[in-house]
């Protein structure tokens, strides 16, 4: 899971997060099926590369697989979170973890400056009042027609991400117009999950309030891990792209420095 940039409050104290959700994070298989869908669409659409940056990076969960799919690529993280921060390092020391806020940006590292050739920014933009500011000053640390991938969810939102911040789930047209005004040229969306990831985030909405008590156990219980270990298998199974499924991908170009 991504993590947020916003002002800390009940809903978006990420340090605490990390601290509640991070055994949870892990073993999600829909962050699984969402890594598994971004390395598909870099080998696929984007052949040429030397860096790539995870904005929102986390637990670095993203992070480690990338490392281990692009050895030969410089691999960096920003996040807001200091606890995060904290937790990629010991979890992926080969890359390099920057605590960052792109909504209150002061100086930037300068390893960072306009160095992306790849940006990925999955399950953030959601999460804040100000997504345009955000991905304005994302745009400082991309190169001239560097590429933008992010993930964003469709359909209905729980309990559970009401409670994670979530302010709104997108549509295509939505996160398109979102982009272009940030100054990205959208190459392609797709749409995935369907069927088996929709019926995952139906459950979630069905478990309501009781599943935000279940991720706060210290150890996840047996059947809640098992089912993580079933949709994991189902996941394999959806649809690879269907105008049904409930996670959005989108592929962008950064088309310039912004005054």
């Amino acid at each position: 899971m991504a993590s947020i940039y916003e002002t800390a409050n009940a809903k978006d104290n990420w340090n605490q997060h990390w601290k509640d959700f991070n055994e949870a994070s892990a073993l999600n298989p829909a962050q699984k099926y969402r890594r598994d869908l971004i390395i598909k669409i870099i080998k696929k659409n984007i052949h040429s590369f030397h860096t790539i940056l995870d904005i929102g990076s986390g637990s670095g969960e993203l992070v480690k697989e990338l490392v281990s799919q692009f050895p030969s690529a410089s691999i960096f993280g920003v996040d807001l979170s200091k606890k995060g921060v904290e937790i990629s390092k010991k979890n992926v020391p080969s890359a390099s973890f920057f605590k960052l806020d792109l909504l209150n940006v002061g100086e930037i590292p300068v390893v960072l400056k306009q160095a992306a050739d790849v940006a990925i920014c999955s399950e953030v933009l959601e999460h804040l009042d100000k997504p345009l500011l955000f991905l304005q000053n994302a745009s400082r640390l991309f190169k001239k027609n560097g590429k933008l991938i992010v993930t964003v969810p469709d359909g209905y939102r729980s309990a559970y991400d009401h409670h994670i911040g979530h302010r709104r789930h997108f549509k295509s047209k939505e996160i398109k117009q979102l982009l272009e005004k940030a100054g990205f040229e959208v190459d392609i969306i797709l749409t995935a999950g369907f069927p088996f990831f929709n019926l995952y985030k139906l459950l979630v909405i069905l478990r309501g309030k009781k599943l935000i008590m279940d991720i706060k156990q210290k150890t996840l219980s047996y059947g809640a891990r098992c089912m993580m270990f079933i949709f994991y298998w189902l996941f394999k199974m959806n649809v690879s792209w269907s105008p049904w499924g409930w996670q959005l991908i989108v592929v962008a170009s950064f088309q310039g420095k912004k005054k």
